[in-house]
């Protein structure tokens, strides 16, 4: 005769709890595969064009000039 276990109500919880976090896991699989292919798009498509250039704005390098700049960017 079967006898049911104590605790049965624990290891439903417990496998309920499992397939949850398995298929969050699978869903932040599928989001960083998604992130890689969009950064390997973005790396082909902007090959060509050499790497980046930053430059300097000559309006912004004295510590006074910053300091208007940012005086007007708040008010």
């Amino acid at each position: 005769m079967y006898k049911r276990p104590h605790n049965l109500k624990l290891v439903i919880q417990d496998n309920h709890t499992m397939c949850k976090f398995n298929e969050e896991c699978l869903r932040l699989s599928k989001v960083k595969q998604t992130m890689e292919s969009h950064i390997l798009v973005e790396k082909e498509s902007t090959l060509h064009h050499g790497p980046p250039c930053f430059t300097k704005d000559k309006q912004l390098e004295s510590p006074l000039n910053r300091l208007f700049a940012k005086t007007r960017l708040l008010s």
